[in-house]
């Protein structure tokens, strides 16, 4: 597979996801349906690891990349995605989807500063035209 079709079936992937998402959330709580779908995540994965044979595999991590790992986890799937939920079932997917994909400056500027990526102008500009592009959409 070339990494322009991942990206293809990536886009898919997440344009999908919101409208079932707001589906889900005419009947049910943001915290319910994060549990939900955390459950269904880590019972396909498993699932996965036991087929694929590489269960011992997906732990065999040093102690601070699964830190970090689980961070992440914390920081976007627990409480991004609770947040995102939050306003998701408030508000209009058209416009909550968008609005929530202007996260590309945040992490220029995190990558910037704490990671002391180049900071450069062109840069800058493609993320300011990224975001200025979603609030067009709103």
């Amino acid at each position: 597979m070339t990494p322009w079709f991942l990206l293809f079936l990536t886009i898919v992937f997440w344009g999908t996801a919101p409208i079932l998402d707001k589906i889900a959330l005419n009947k049910s709580t943001p915290l319910q349906g994060l549990v939900i779908r955390s459950v269904a995540i880590m019972v396909v994965l498993c699932v996965g690891l036991l087929f694929t044979g590489k269960f011992k595999e997906a732990f065999n991590v040093d102690v601070k990349s699964m830190a970090f790992f689980a961070a992440s986890g914390i920081v976007a799937g627990l409480l991004g995605v609770f947040t995102y939920y939050s306003a998701l079932k408030m508000g209009n997917a058209s416009r909550i989807v968008p609005l929530a994909s202007v996260y590309p400056l945040i992490a220029f500027i995190l990558g910037v500063l704490i990671l002391k990526e180049n900071f450069t102008f062109t840069k800058l500009l493609g993320t300011l035209f990224v975001v200025l592009g979603v609030f067009l959409l709103k």
